[in-house]
């Protein structure tokens, strides 16, 4: 005597089932692709905007490292500090004066602490020429918590 799972009706229900969840998933992953797309246009897009800008941008994590920035962002930290800007590098820290990266460290804090603010500074280039820039920053929440800052300079 044969057993339920030789039974066709059984096997045509479980056959039908399968059917059933597979074009759920055929229909899962194909929202995903269509989010997948539209969050990489997004991107693109994104990075067009921050690109076309003379401003200098910089998106850091809360810890205050760098993760994200723009050309014009490492252009200046090359003319500026002479180093290779790269995700995780604070520049401020390379400073000599304490006093200047203590101020820089008290702006990264108060971002971090939810605090959107602008400051104005001056600082001489390798020309000895004066600068004056004006920083604004702007935490990053996520899920009600600052995850990092936002920091646009000009």
């Amino acid at each position: 005597m044969g057993t339920s799972d030789d039974d066709p009706q059984v096997m045509a229900l479980e056959l039908k089932g399968l059917r059933r969840r597979v074009a759920a998933l055929e229909d899962a992953l194909s929202r995903s692709r269509k989010q997948g797309d539209t969050l990489r246009e997004a991107n693109t897009l994104l990075n067009s905007i921050i690109e076309n800008t003379d401003d200098f941008i910089l998106f850091s994590n809360a810890r205050a490292e760098p993760m994200f920035f723009n050309t014009a962002y490492a252009r200046i930290m090359k003319e500026l500090l002479g180093i290779e800007m790269r995700a995780g590098l604070k520049p401020h820290t390379l400073i000599d004066d304490e006093v200047v990266r203590a101020w820089w460290d008290g702006l990264h804090e108060r971002a971090l602490a939810g605090d959107k603010f602008t400051e104005e500074y001056t600082q001489a280039g390798p020309d000895g020429r004066e600068r004056v820039f004006e920083v604004s920053y702007n935490p990053i929440w996520i899920a009600d918590q600052v995850q990092g800052f936002s920091e646009f300079t000009r």
